[in-house]
């Protein structure tokens, strides 16, 4: 397995297979409304797509990472993590990979080397707690305040509303 950022060159293949991979990833998960790659072609389009990074194996793309830019009053450069996509026949009995996780990681650390002062997503606090992400500080809409987490890359600690680019209006 390689991650690579994604090729936006549309004879490539890699923005029709991101599109594939993210609504098969997405189509079981009870929390989805099957927005997901609707949202990372509208980051594209809106010219938000900060950071694109692909799991390939074997040349077929099995993994997606997406971060985009997110306001929070006071506080510049912070990004927003996701979606990120595992296909499915590789989000179990291939442990040994934990796609998802390389791409979190990878994904990050790239995020420091743009200058970025931290990262936000909307997830489960046990499965992204293991990243350093923590709760606390930050609300979006509705959604429990444990859901909205946040990760700095120095002394940085976000308080307030989080708001998504553009392509999260889909």
């Amino acid at each position: 397995m390689i991650i690579r950022h994604e090729n936006p060159d549309k004879e490539s293949g890699d923005i029709d297979a991101i599109f594939a991979l993210t609504k098969a990833a997405f189509a079981n998960m009870p929390f989805s409304d099957g927005a997901e790659p609707h949202i990372i072609n509208a980051l594209r389009n809106h010219g938000d797509l900060t950071l694109s990074l692909v799991a390939e194996a074997d040349g077929i793309i099995i993994g997606q990472i997406t971060f985009s830019p997110v306001e929070i009053k006071g506080m510049k450069n912070w990004y927003g993590l996701g979606p990120v996509s595992v296909a499915p026949d590789w989000q179990r009995g291939q442990k040994e990979l934990n796609i998802g996780s390389a791409l979190i990681r990878a994904g990050l650390s790239r995020l420091k080397n743009l200058d970025a002062n931290g990262c936000v997503l909307i997830g489960n606090p046990d499965y992204y707690s293991r990243f350093g992400f923590r709760s606390g500080g930050l609300t979006y809409g509705d959604i429990p305040q444990e859901y909205v987490q946040w990760l700095s890359f120095g002394d940085h600690t976000p308080k307030g509303e989080v708001r998504y680019a553009k392509g999260f209006e889909v």
